[in-house]
C-alpha cells in the first residue's frame, strides 16, 4: 500500500510538471514574472520556450527576448530561465529566476550599446560596454537586493584615438544602495584619473563623473564631453548640468 502511494504521488509529480510546461508562456509571464515588474507587449510559444517582444523592465525596453523555463522549477513558485536578449543596443544572456517576490539574474554577460544613455553623445558611434553579471536581485517592487558584477568600456580609448591622445579604459562594479541598483566606474592613465558613479532608479539613471588632469589635450576632450572645470586641474560632469543644457 505505501509503495503504491509513493509511487502514485511520483506520477502525480511529473504530471503536473509535464502539465505546467506545456501551458501557453502567456499564462505563466502572466503568473510569475508580470507580478516581479516585468512586463511584454507579445508573448508567443510554449512556456518551455518563448519568445518574447517589447519587454520592459522597469524603466528598460528591450526589442526581444528569447526564454527557455526549466519546466520543474514552476512547481516551487520559482520560475528559472535561461534568457538570451535580442536588441539593436544589447546582446546578452544568462539565468533569470523569477516570482512575486522579485527578480534574481545569474552568471549574465552583455553587451549594451553606450548610445542609450545620454552621456554617450560626444563618443565615437559604435561604442559599448562589457557587462558581466554574478547576480542581481531585485524585489517585487522593482528594489535592489544584491548586485555582484563588472562593467568594462574601451569607449574612451577609441575616443582618444580619434584625437590623438591616450585616455584610458573605464572599469567598474556593480552595487546596491538605498534600494537602487549603482556602478563605481574609474580609469587611471599617465594623463587622466577618472572616478565616477551611476545610480539607476526604476525611472530615471543619474550619474557624477570627476577628472584630474592637466594635460591641455585631454582638457579639450573633457569639454567635449560636457565636463565642467571646478579648479585648476580638476573636471566634474553630471547628469544634471546634461539636463540643464537639453
Amino acid at each position: 500500500m505505501r509503495r503504491a502511494l509513493i509511487l502514485g504521488l511520483i506520477g502525480l509529480v511529473f504530471f503536473i510538471g509535464f502539465a505546467l510546461a506545456h501551458l501557453p508562456a502567456r499564462a505563466v509571464f502572466d503568473g510569475i514574472a508580470r507580478p516581479a515588474g516585468l512586463s511584454a507587449g507579445l508573448v508567443q510559444g510554449p512556456a518551455w520556450d518563448a519568445a518574447l517582444w517589447r519587454l520592459d523592465i522597469g524603466d528598460t525596453q528591450l526589442a526581444e527576448a528569447r526564454a527557455q523555463l526549466a519546466p520543474a522549477s514552476l512547481l516551487t513558485g520559482t520560475a528559472r530561465v535561461d534568457v538570451q536578449i535580442i536588441d539593436p543596443t544589447v546582446r546578452g544572456s544568462g539565468q533569470v529566476r523569477a516570482s512575486a517576490g522579485g527578480i534574481e539574474i545569474l552568471d549574465a554577460e552583455a553587451v549594451i550599446a553606450l548610445e542609450r544613455f545620454g552621456f554617450a553623445s560626444a563618443l565615437p558611434p559604435g561604442q559599448s560596454a562589457q557587462v558581466s553579471i554574478t547576480t542581481l536581485s531585485f524585489d517585487g517592487q522593482g528594489r535592489c537586493e544584491n548586485a555582484e558584477g563588472r562593467v568594462t568600456s574601451a569607449a574612451l580609448i577609441s575616443l582618444g584615438d580619434g584625437l590623438g591622445i591616450s585616455l584610458p579604459l573605464m572599469e567598474g562594479e556593480l552595487f546596491c544602495a538605498n534600494e537602487q541598483l549603482g556602478l563605481e566606474l574609474q580609469g587611471q592613465n599617465e594623463s587622466l584619473a577618472l572616478e565616477g558613479r551611476l545610480r539607476f532608479s526604476q525611472s530615471a539613471m543619474d550619474w557624477t563623473v570627476s577628472a584630474q588632469t592637466v594635460d591641455a589635450q585631454v582638457i579639450q576632450a573633457l569639454s567635449l564631453l560636457g565636463f565642467e572645470q571646478t579648479s585648476p586641474g580638476n573636471f566634474i560632469l553630471d547628469s544634471t548640468q546634461l539636463a540643464a543644457e537639453s
